[in-house]
């Protein structure tokens, strides 16, 4: 049962995607979901269809009805829970929006400096965060410039010793942006390059990327596929 359940969930999820997120199809989400009571599956299937509904609110512009839910979801569930990363993104956005933001500062202040969550799931709620709350206490800016440290250790870049952990994150944001856009361009480029081209565009990619994140998985996806 649990197996169909998933499968089920998972057409459904195309089919809401497919359509635009259209609101004529959260009955079958409710249904499904209700499906799942009493068994191992509850948990995990709540978390997924609630993210599901809300983001068929939010994607209609129902704001206030996505932040309910999503808000509700930060109380009940772990920072470390999986995806959770993805619901501090839209919380936060929806909170923007309705000018709630001072009412999730605290939980995203613990899922950047608590969680295990990879840095590509922190990094662009650290951006925001830095650049809304750069006065925070010294305590607090204290506890986030450590976590940056980390953040960078992890992405593989250096961080500017003389800057503030405001700065830091920005330049980290920058890195991240222009190493995903490069990434984006050598995929597109080696997708349709023969073999001589494609390894004159390795070649050329490993001269320009310094982040080791990016270099690691170019060397895992296509290096070994040549």
């Amino acid at each position: 049962m649990e197996n169909e359940i998933h499968n089920e969930f998972e057409a459904l999820g195309y089919k809401i995607i497919l359509s635009g997120y259209a609101l004529v199809y959260l009955d079958e989400v409710y249904t499904l979901y209700s499906k799942s009571k009493g068994t191992p599956l509850y948990e995990n299937l709540r978390f997924q269809c609630e993210m599901l509904i809300s983001e068929m609110y939010y994607r209609n512009e129902l704001f206030e009805k996505s932040w309910i839910i999503d808000f509700t979801l930060i109380n009940d569930y772990s920072i470390d829970y999986p995806a959770y990363f993805n619901l501090i993104g839209r919380v936060k956005d929806t909170a923007i929006i309705l000018d709630r933001v001072v009412e999730i500062k605290p939980f995203i202040f613990a899922f950047l400096t608590q969680t295990s969550c990879s840095w590509e799931g922190k990094i662009p709620v650290f951006g925001w965060y830095a650049k809304t709350y750069p006065d925070d206490d010294q305590n607090s800016s204290s506890i986030l410039a450590s976590s940056v440290n980390d953040l960078a250790l992890e992405m593989g870049a250096n961080l500017n010793a003389s800057q503030s952990y405001k700065e830091n994150v920005i330049s980290l944001v920058k890195e991240w942006e222009r190493a995903g856009d490069a990434l984006h361009q050598f995929i597109l480029s080696y997708k349709q390059a023969g073999n001589e081209e494609k390894q004159a565009l390795l070649e050329k990619y490993f001269k320009k990327e310094t982040l080791k994140f990016y270099t690691d998985y170019v060397n895992k996806y296509y290096v070994d596929k040549l």
